[in-house]
């Protein structure tokens, strides 16, 4: 009993960090992409207001 408890404790633990780094990589690709739109934005800025 306790160490299929400890094994279903391990499994929830390794669940959960699971999800964490999926949620921690769509953040970091989300915020890659607003850098990069911001990065397009203020470019096309200078460009534009570039004489």
């Amino acid at each position: 009993m306790r160490s299929r408890y400890r094994h279903q404790t391990f499994t929830e633990c390794a669940l959960i960090a699971l999800t964490l780094a999926v949620v921690a990589l769509m953040l970091w690709k989300l915020v890659g992409l607003l850098i990069l739109i911001f990065g397009a934005v203020v470019g096309a800025c200078i460009l534009v207001s570039a004489p």
